[in-house]
């Protein structure tokens, strides 16, 4: 091709591309109306600063040519005036759409923008609020405006030029500590600010974990610290194996398969920081450390959950009812009001697990089940708070003051260390408290129990303790029965019914000892009455241990009736019967003389009962059926049998039961029933003795006499 020919080749191809591009032909359609000759467009070198461009209505710009050499510029045109009109290469959008401006020269060259004409912005954004960049560090700003709109002009400022350079552009760089203002301007005014705040240079990093476990397709977000006061805003993440683990530029892991790699965080000064993570299988299940919890209002609980050995997974918790409690990231429950509500824990699959969590009232009060206890050194008890019904506090913790004295673990598990005084304390959640005073001492004087009588039906149970004279309870003391069989104990003093019969339940502490008489009724619904013969059997294999009133109006008075009525050949039946009859016989039903004044302040008030009430009837021969049982009682004592006045119901002639008092003797650990009222009430013919209530066993005779309260005739012994 010749030189001539190659000239035009190429002037007719730019044409073409302008003719192209403005939708017209080759043959001078639409830029200029004359034709174009082959002088005119031998130089192609004519070029504008703006291929294309994008403004806003009302915003004007400027084009500026790059003529060749030896060419001047010839006239500027533009394709739609309605759209941009141009005046020497400075335009000017005027409505919405698109139109063309070209320059041509002299010599027929000519290039062309493509303007674009959008609304003026109202608004602009930068990619940052507030920016954290640390000194030394660059960063390059963003804009965005709202669709629709445009705006040529953006120009970047910095308010304090000696905390952070800015370009035009919005190029940024942090100088020195300090907070600077960069505003972005645009054409019509419209403006933004971004706070930059410059901090100093961080020394190092690290990850908000050393090591994290993912599972196979779990998404998980490292999270950045660094020393404070300094700033980072340039972060590169990069991957060890990405086979196991992949990670963008943000910090967010993709669990890809099992495997263990390593995460490395670089900033813009090289420091550098490091996770170890590891990717497990797919959990298919998930469980909650309890399945249902019951917390007061205001209290917090942390609910973990676990996951099949070999697998990982987030943990995300939420609740059913905000209303009622809220829960945090990591398990945190906080209950709020009354009611119920499930806490959910969701794996990053979807496998999840429910807890049922009861909110109730927080507790204004708690008790302990005792305010204060005796302790030998050594001795252990248990300590436990009750609430107010309709109350709860899951956090129950035990303190001591005197931790020399006792111990106490988070159960109330009190041991004895020394002898002293402590005092243990049991703390709810919201602060309120109860205390436990605790002596330790060596020894003590005797001991009681609260109740000398249990009357069980069997399968039923009665819990008794040791205390001090003062009533105050002994831990650490040993229970045995007399009759398993009958009666088990068990070493917290839990009496339980085995089977109908009596039993003693021997209780031990301090070196001292005290008895609880235990009656297990029968299933029978009628009475059955011991022959005589059986009752003097009994009677005959007791030890004897005769102990007199202290009282010497009374303990005369006894005396001289039984040298009337037993001698001592008599064996220990006969004597008893002599007794049991001369009251049947002799004594009537009625209110006797009580005197108003005997002598001593005795030691026990059961002591003092027995004496008052056997010596009218014993002196008058009138009396009730206290009188009755505390007369026979006082002569069994003296012939040297264990005998007791006890009271409790009995069945009535006219139907149902009524109160009444008979005498309890106690012969190898058994217990029976000697009734001399109630066999006065019945004499038959010349005052003949049947011998009906002469040693019944209570428990044969179910309901007959239903035992109540032993009235304990101890040692008559005064203070």
């Amino acid at each position: 091709m010749s030189r001539v020919k190659r000239m035009l080749f190429t002037a007719l191809t730019a044409i073409a591309a302008v003719c192209v591009f403005f939708g017209g032909g080759y043959a001078g359609v639409g830029l200029f109306s004359e034709s174009v000759s082959a002088a005119e467009i031998t130089n192609d070198r004519l070029s504008l600063n703006y291929k294309s461009i994008s403004l806003g209505i009302g915003e004007t710009a400027y084009l500026s040519a790059n003529v060749p050499s030896g060419d001047k510029i010839k006239k500027w045109t533009t394709s739609d005036s309605s759209v941009v009109t141009v005046d020497q290469g400075k335009i000017k959008g005027l409505s919405v759409g698109t139109a063309r401006v070209a320059v041509r020269t002299v010599n027929g060259v000519v290039a062309v923008c493509n303007v674009t004409v959008k609304k003026a912005p109202k608004s602009v954004l930068l990619n940052a609020k507030e920016l954290n960049i640390g000194v030394g560090e660059s960063y390059s700003f963003l804009f965005r405006l709202p669709e629709g709109t445009a705006s040529n002009y953006a120009v970047f400022t910095s308010d304090k030029r000696s905390v952070v350079s800015c370009d035009t552009r919005g190029n940024i760089k942090g100088l020195k500590e300090g907070t600077a203002n960069v505003k972005i301007v645009l054409f019509n005014g419209v403006s933004y600010s971004c706070r930059v705040n410059v901090k100093k240079t961080p020394e190092s990093a690290a990850f908000d974990v050393s090591e994290l476990e993912l599972g196979v397709g779990e998404n998980r977000k490292l999270s950045v610290r660094l020393p404070s006061g300094s700033a980072s805003k340039f972060r590169e993440y990069t991957v060890e194996n990405p086979h196991f683990v992949t990670c963008d530029g943000k910090g967010n892991l993709t669990g890809r398969k099992p495997g263990t790699t390593e995460v490395k965080l670089r900033l813009f000064n090289g420091v550098t920081a490091a996770c170890k993570v590891t990717v497990k299988r797919v959990p298919d299940s998930v469980k909650l450390r309890t399945d249902s919890l019951t917390l007061g209002a205001g209290e917090k609980y942390t609910l973990t959950a676990s996951l099949p050995k070999g697998t990982a997974s987030s943990l995300t918790y939420s609740t059913s009812n905000e209303n009622v409690l809220s829960v945090g990231k990591k398990g945190l429950i906080t209950a709020k009001n009354s009611g119920t509500a499930y806490v959910t824990v969701k794996l990053f699959n979807g496998v999840s697990a429910k807890c049922r969590v009861t909110v109730k009232k927080a507790p204004e009060t708690v008790s302990l089940n005792k305010t204060e206890i005796v302790l030998k050194r050594g001795d252990k008890f248990k300590l436990y708070g009750s609430l107010p019904d309709g109350t709860a506090s899951r956090s129950k913790k035990f303190s001591v003051d005197g931790k020399g004295v006792v111990s106490c673990d988070s159960s109330g598990n009190i041991k004895a260390l020394s002898t002293g005084t402590a005092t243990v304390t049991l703390i709810l959640f919201n602060g309120v408290k109860a205390s436990c005073e605790v002596t330790v001492q060596d020894d003590v004087e005797y001991i009681t129990v609260e109740k000398d009588l249990a009357v069980l039906d069997v399968g039923e149970t009665f819990r008794i303790s040791a205390r001090t004279p003062e009533g105050v309870e002994l831990a650490g003391a040993k229970f045995s029965s007399s009759d398993t069989s009958v009666a088990r104990v068990s070493s917290k003093g839990v009496i339980k019914a085995v089977a109908p019969g009596t039993a003693n339940i021997i209780v031990k502490s301090c070196g001292k000892v005290a008895k609880v008489g235990v009656v297990v009724y029968g299933n029978k619904t009628y009475s059955t009455f011991p022959t005589v013969d059986e009752t003097d059997s009994i009677l005959n294999t007791a030890k004897l241990s005769p102990k007199t009133t202290n009282c010497p109006q009374l303990d005369d008075l006894v005396g001289r009736i039984l040298s009337q009525i037993t001698n001592s050949n008599m064996t220990t039946a006969q004597k008893v019967r002599a007794c049991y009859d001369y009251l049947s016989q002799n004594c009537t039903y009625g209110y006797g003389y009580i005197p108003t004044q005997l002598p001593g302040n005795y030691n026990y008030s059961s002591d003092y009962f027995i004496v008052t009430m056997a010596y009218p009837i014993l002196k008058n021969h009138v009396g009730t059926c206290e009188n009755y049982a505390s007369a026979f009682t006082v002569m069994m004592r003296r012939i040297g049998l264990e005998a007791d006045v006890v009271y409790g119901l009995v069945g009535m002639r006219a139907g149902g039961k009524g109160g009444h008092y008979w005498t309890n003797i106690t012969i190898n650990n058994k217990h029976y029933v000697f009734d001399t009222q109630v066999e006065g009430n019945n004499l038959g013919y010349d005052k003949y003795v049947y011998h009906y209530w002469y040693g019944m066993r209570p428990e044969l005779n179910y309901r007959a006499y239903e035992y109540k309260e032993f009235l304990r005739a101890r040692d008559f012994s005064y203070s």
